[in-house]
Formats: structure tokens, sequence, C-alpha cells
């Protein structure tokens, strides 16, 4: 019936009978309940504000961008229309660690780390 009077837009059934069970379980609400985790976006003025100081407080990390020539971004990394810029990193410690073995996860952690 759903399906003859919405058309493409008709909810599938599966979705139909979930909401039937949760409306049969108590819910009286159509709006989705809060959930614990990460929040909708990690972007925010205080992360924003922390990286700055961390940037300003530690002058080496600075110098090692500016080497790689890094520029600090004003706006949000994850923009779909723009590209990171450690690109050049993850090849160069891959090329480094290729073949070997390490005897524990941690070890191979010191080995990537090494160059820093």
């Amino acid at each position: 019936r759903l399906h003859l009077a919405f058309g493409d837009e008709a909810p599938s059934n599966r979705i139909v009978y979930n909401w039937f069970a949760e409306f049969q379980s108590g819910r009286t609400f159509l709006c989705d309940d809060f959930r614990e985790g990460r929040p909708s976006t990690s972007v925010v003025a205080t992360n924003v504000d922390s990286v700055r100081e961390m940037i300003e407080r530690d002058r080496h990390m600075t110098y090692f961008l500016s080497s790689k020539n890094v520029e600090l971004m004003t706006h949000c990394p994850y923009s779909p229309d723009l590209s990171s810029n450690d690109f050049f990193l993850f090849p160069n410690i891959k090329k480094k660690m290729r073949g070997k073995r390490f005897e524990s996860p941690e070890a191979a952690v010191d080995i990537s780390y090494a160059d820093f």
C-alpha cells in the first residue's frame, strides 16, 4: 500500500518492520536518540586554537612543516575539493620498512619514527 501511495519514495518493507518494532517496544518519538561517540565534526574552534597553540609552542614542528613546503591551512583539511598535504610522508615510510620483519608493533613504530 505504501508503494501505491508514495511510489519510489516509499520506505522498504524492512524499514517499516524496524519502525513497527520500535513503536511496539514503547518508543514515542521520531527523533534520533542521543548516541555516544565522536562528534559529527572534529574541526571546532577549541581544536583549531589548541593546534595553533601547539605549533607556536613547538617550533620544531613549524620548521619541519616549512622544510616540506607545507602551509598551515585556515580552512578545514577535509574539504572535498582540497587534497591532503601529507602525501609525501607515507610512501617514504613504506619504502623504508619494505621487506623487513619486526618483533613487535612497537619496533615497527620505532623504526618509522626514527627520521623524525
